[in-house]
């Protein structure tokens, strides 16, 4: 999500947000995800993890997202809040399967218990 004009992510930051940095493990953690569609405008939704890392993790989302796209993530449990970049969108109808990164260090974000 672009803000004040400034440009998205290019090619090369994908890239350096897509390698796998650290091991995933499954686990379900409840989230509120926050952003904005080109297509749909501002979006709010209920979901949980697939599996998480300590650098991201993968969820599903109904709303249409892109790699680049930058996304505010709440944990239901915690209430703590990240923004976090969207590196792959992977279609598994009727939702996608959205690999994301951490912005930057996100110690305990993934606790399921307050």
């Amino acid at each position: 999500m672009a803000r004040g004009g400034s440009r998205p992510p290019d090619d090369e930051t994908y890239q350096r947000f897509d390698r796998r940095r650290s091991e995933r493990n499954a686990r379900e953690v409840p989230l509120y995800v926050c952003g904005h569609s080109s297509a749909e405008g501002p979006f709010h939704e209920e979901t949980q993890t697939l599996d998480v890392s300590d650098h991201g993790g993968r969820l599903l989302l109904m709303a249409p997202v892109r790699p680049g796209q930058k996304l505010l993530l709440t944990n239901k449990v915690t209430r703590k809040e990240v923004e976090y970049l969207v590196v792959r969108v992977a279609p598994q109808p009727p939702q996608n399967a959205v690999g994301i990164a951490f912005l930057g260090p996100a110690p305990g974000f993934w606790q399921s218990q307050a």
